[in-house]
C-alpha cells in the first residue's frame, strides 16, 4: 500500500509541474549590481569606496600628505619681499628706504651743518646730526631710523599664507566631485553608487539593502555591530534626510547616512553606550524590545521602549548612547510597569505626530490609541483615547468605537488619522476633530465594523504610511505590502504590491526578493518607499517607480489567522487552481498504479 501511495505522488508531482510550468508568476531577477563612481575615480573593493589620488591647483605640489604648496607669496605695488627674514612685505615712508636685508628698519642719512661732515655720532663741529621728521639717529649703523611697515605677504585666492619661507602659500587637496580627502589612507573617498539590486518586468526595483552586505544574505537575528540589524521593526527619516531603524531584538535605534548604499554602517547607536552593545540597562539610555519611532518638528527623537512599557525622547543632536529627556507611559525613567490609566501603557508599538505637534500612541496591549498634548512633559496624563470609552478600560472589540491589538498609526493630509487594527484585520479612519470613544468613518479591510475575520488573503497590517499621493501603504506580516489607491473607502480592495515569498518552485526567482514578516515602512523625500524586513534582518530601499500589481486582496470573514506575521507564501488568483489541479492529479494517479498493482485472481501454485 505504501509503495502504491509513493508511486502515485511521483506521478502526480510529474505531471503537476509539467502543467505548472506554463504558468506565469511574477519573477524578480537579480541584476548584477555594479558600482559607478565619480569621474576621475575608481572603485576600491577592499574600502568599499570610490577613492583617486588628490591634485594641486598649477603652481602647486603635494608636499607631505594635508596639503599642496607653492612659492607664490607676493606683495602689494610699493611693498617689498622680505623672504630672508620673517617672510613678510615691508615698506617705508616717503623718504626712508629699507635696511640691507634687515627688513624692520627705514632709514635716511643724517645731516649736518654746511661744511660740516658726520664723525661717528655727531657733526665734526660737534653738533647733533640732524633726522627726518619720525626717524632718530642710530650710532649703530650711523642712520636716521625708524621701525618699517610690516604685512603678511600675499597669496593665490583659494590659498593662504603658511607663514614659513620662502613665501610658502598653501592650498587643500582637489578632490573629484563627490569625493572629500581622507588622511588615511591619503587618498580622495567617496560612496560609490550601485544600481537597484534587483528588478522585474512590472516595475519592481530593490535598490539599497541595509542590514546585509548584499540581497541574498537572509539571516536575521544576528550580534549586533555597525553593519548588521537583528529584526528591524520600524524605520523613519529625520529632517536632514538620515535613515533611521529601529533593531527590535538588540534593543536599540540606528541612524545611517545619505547617500544610502548596500551594506552601510550605522552612523549612530540610541539605546546603547555602543554599536555592539544590546544590553544597556540604565533607566534613562537602555531600550528594551523597541518597537516604534518618530520625530518631531523639533527634530527630537521618539522611541516606543515596547518591553518597558513607554515612550521615550531624545533630544537633538543625537550621540551614541544618549540618555533620554523624557519619559511618557511612566511617571519617572525607573518604571517599567504596565497600567490601564489615563498616564500609563501596555506595549506601546508605534508614533505618529499631527499636525498640531500632539503625540499618538497605539497602545497596543491596552487595545487604544493615545493621544499626549504638546507641550510633553514627563508621566503626562492622555488627553485623549481611541478605541476605549474611558482610560480605564482595555476589553478588545469588534465595532466602529473598538481596538483590537492596534498597530501602525499615520495621519493623511487632511489630518484624520489612520489605525492598523491589527488583530482584527482592518484598518480604522478617524476625522477631526477627535474626541475620547470616537467611532471611525472608514474601515478598510472589512465589509463593515462588526466583521474583524482575516485569512492569509485578507488583511494583516503591522505598519501604514502615505505616499506622496495620498494612496496609503500597508505592510502585511503575511501578504507583503499591499496598497489601497486615493480616495480610500468602506469596502476598497487593497492592491498587492510587494509579495513576501515567490513560488518556490520557479528557479529564475531570485532569494533576496522574499519577505518574511514586513513591518515598518516609510517614504522618504524623494518618495522611494524603505521597509522593514522583520524576520530578514534587513531594509530594503524600492524605488520611487514601485507599481507592481500581481493580485487583488479581498476582505474575508474567517478567523484561521491571526496578525502575528511569521511569514507565508500570499494566496494569488491561481492558487485554488493549482490546489485543486494537484489535487485530481494524485487521485487518478494513485487508482492507475492500484490497479496496475493489484494481487491476480489466480491462486499459486501448490507443491
Amino acid at each position: 500500500m505504501k509503495h502504491q501511495f509513493r508511486a502515485a505522488i511521483i506521478i502526480a508531482l510529474f505531471a503537476f509541474l509539467r502543467l505548472t510550468s506554463a504558468l506565469t508568476i511574477p519573477t524578480l531577477n537579480v541584476v548584477a549590481s555594479t558600482p559607478t563612481c565619480p569621474a576621475g575615480t575608481s572603485y576600491s573593493t577592499s574600502a568599499g569606496l570610490c577613492q583617486a589620488p588628490p591634485t594641486c591647483p598649477s603652481g602647486f605640489s603635494r608636499v607631505d600628505n594635508n596639503e599642496c604648496r607653492g612659492n607664490l607669496g607676493y606683495c602689494p605695488s610699493g611693498w617689498t619681499f622680505e623672504e630672508t627674514t620673517s617672510n613678510v612685505c615691508a615698506t617705508c615712508p616717503s623718504g626712508l628706504s629699507l635696511y640691507g636685508s634687515n627688513g624692520y628698519d627705514c632709514t635716511a642719512p643724517p645731516t649736518c651743518p654746511s661744511g660740516t661732515t658726520l664723525s661717528g655720532s655727531k657733526c665734526s663741529d660737534g653738533s647733533v646730526p640732524t633726522c627726518p621728521s619720525g626717524t632718530t639717529f642710530s650710532n649703530t649703523i650711523g642712520l636716521c631710523d625708524e621701525t618699517s611697515m610690516l604685512m603678511p605677504y600675499l597669496c593665490p585666492a583659494g590659498s593662504y599664507n603658511e607663514e614659513i619661507g620662502p613665501g610658502l602659500c598653501g592650498t587643500p587637496f582637489i578632490c573629484p566631485l563627490g569625493t572629500s580627502f581622507e588622511n588615511i589612507p591619503g587618498f580622495c573617498e567617496g560612496p560609490a553608487s550601485f544600481a537597484c539590486l534587483a528588478s522585474n518586468a512590472a516595475g519592481l526595483s530593490i535598490c539599497a539593502v541595509i542590514g546585509h552586505p548584499n540581497l541574498t544574505t537572509l539571516v536575521a537575528g544576528r550580534s549586533p555591530n555597525s553593519t548588521d540589524i537583528g529584526n528591524p521593526s520600524a524605520v523613519a527619516f529625520d529632517s536632514k534626510g538620515n535613515l533611521w531603524v529601529v533593531d527590535n531584538s538588540n534593543n536599540r535605534v540606528l541612524e545611517y547616512g545619505p547617500p544610502f548604499s548596500t551594506g552601510e554602517a550605522a552612523s549612530v547607536v540610541i539605546g546603547q553606550t555602543s554599536l555592539v552593545g544590546s544590553g544597556d540597562s540604565s533607566p534613562s539610555g537602555g531600550l528594551y524590545g523597541p518597537t516604534g519611532l518618530a520625530f518631531d518638528s523639533e527634530g527630537n527623537l521618539w522611541v516606543a521602549d515596547g518591553g518597558d512599557n513607554r515612550v521615550l525622547e531624545f533630544k537633538s543632536p543625537f550621540s551614541d548612547g544618549q540618555l533620554a529627556s523624557l519619559v511618557l507611559g511612566q511617571s519617572t525613567f525607573g518604571g517599567y510597569v504596565a497600567t490601564t490609566t489615563s498616564f500609563g501603557m501596555q506595549s506601546p508599538a508605534y508614533l505618529a505626530f499631527d499636525s498640531s505637534g500632539n503625540l499618538w500612541v497605539s497602545d497596543q496591549g491596552n487595545n487604544r490609541v493615545l493621544e499626549f498634548n504638546a507641550p510633553f512633559k514627563t508621566g503626562e496624563k492622555a488627553s485623549i483615547v481611541i478605541g476605549q470609552a474611558n482610560f480605564t478600560s482595555s476589553d478588545p472589540t469588534t465595532t466602529a468605537t473598538g481596538l483590537f491589538e492596534p498597530l501602525g498609526i499615520a495621519f493623511d493630509s487632511s489630518g484624520n488619522l489612520w489605525v492598523a487594527d491589527s488583530a482584527n484585520h482592518r484598518i480604522l479612519g478617524y476625522a477631526p476633530p477627535f474626541s475620547t470613544d470616537e467611532a471611525a468613518n472608514v474601515v478598510l479591510g472589512q465589509p463593515g465594523f462588526t466583521s474583524g475575520g482575516g485569512s492569509k488573503a485578507g488583511l494583516n497590517a503591522y505598519s501604514i504610511a502615505f505616499d506622496s499621493d495620498g494612496n496609503l501603504w500597508v505592510s502585511d506580516g503575511i501578504n507583503g505590502v499591499v496598497k489601497y489607491p486615493v480616495p480610500l473607502k468602506i469596502g476598497e480592495a487593497a492592491i498587492q504590491v510587494i509579495a513576501p515569498i515567490t513560488f518556490a518552485g520557479n528557479s529564475t526567482v531570485s532569494a533576496g526578493s522574499k519577505l518574511e514578516d514586513p513591518q515598518g515602512l516609510a517614504f522618504d523625500m524623494g518618495n522611494n518607499l524603505w521597509l522593514a524586513d522583520f524576520g530578514h534582518g534587513r531594509v530594503l530601499e524600492y524605488s520611487s517607480g514601485t507599481s507592481v500589481s500581481t493580485s487583488t486582496l479581498t476582505s474575508s470573514s474567517s478567523s484561521s489567522s491571526s496578525s502575528s506575521g511569521s511569514g507565508g507564501i500570499p494566496e494569488f488568483s491561481y492558487q485554488p487552481v493549482v490546489a485543486v489541479l494537484f489535487t485530481v492529479l494524485l487521485t487518478v494517479s494513485y487508482i492507475a498504479v492500484r490497479r496496475r498493482t493489484s494481487p491476480s485472481s489466480t491462486k499459486p501454485k501448490q507443491l
